[in-house]
């Protein structure tokens, strides 16, 4: 699947699943599954493909510019709920650790460490450093990754490093059903973000 389509429905199942009570969680679990749910691509190495490393330190610099706009102009102060269950000296360490386990899987082969079990738990270790309350919003992020990367062709070695993986065959990563999950789970990431900001979902 393409990467607009993880981030879609990775957003869309973070926000299912763990059900975000306030505009500060609705963003911040927006955000970390965001980051959980593109993380695995990292191992992307075909020419036309941008580099998804970048991307996620971009992406990690780009929640620190969020935290300061949201706190400055849109009185939601994000820090405060991250400075809770964690530190600065934590935050570096985790994001220095995450940005390591991403650097080895980007030289990776496609669709396996960074798609499988050993990678999330060492991603999520490494996030758990950052902050543990997010750590749901990114597993269930990256979950999402993977189980739609199932319906490929191309196999995911979930039980990296052995050489066995799983591929359903139903679509083509960039084909109609890409194209109508992006839809279809960009619209329901709406509508539900609406209903839980506006405490309709509880």
């Amino acid at each position: 699947m393409t990467g607009k389509t993880h981030l879609a429905v990775g957003v869309l199942t973070a926000c299912a699943v763990t059900r975000p009570q306030s505009i500060p969680e609705i963003v911040l679990c927006a955000g970390t599954a965001a980051v959980g749910a593109l993380v695995s691509d990292v191992d992307v190495t075909h020419s036309n493909a941008k580099n998804s490393l970048h991307q996620i330190i971009g992406m990690i610099v780009g929640a620190v510019v969020l935290m300061v706009v949201c706190n400055l102009f849109l009185g939601i102060d994000l820090y405060s709920r991250l400075d809770k269950d964690s530190s600065i000296y934590r935050m570096i360490v985790g994001g220095l650790l995450f940005i390591g386990i991403c650097v080895f899987g980007e030289h990776t082969p496609h669709r396996s460490f960074m798609h499988s079990i050993a990678g999330a738990a060492a991603l999520s270790f490494a996030f758990s450093i950052i902050s543990f309350e997010l750590l749901p919003y990114f597993i269930v992020g990256f979950a999402s990754h993977v189980a739609i990367d199932m319906l490929n062709s191309k196999k995911v070695r979930i039980l990296y490093p052995l050489k066995i993986g799983i591929a359903f065959g139903v679509c083509k990563s960039d084909g109609l059903v890409n194209k109508l999950l992006f839809y279809a789970a960009s619209a329901a990431s709406c509508a539900l973000i609406a209903l839980l900001a506006f405490g309709v979902l509880s």
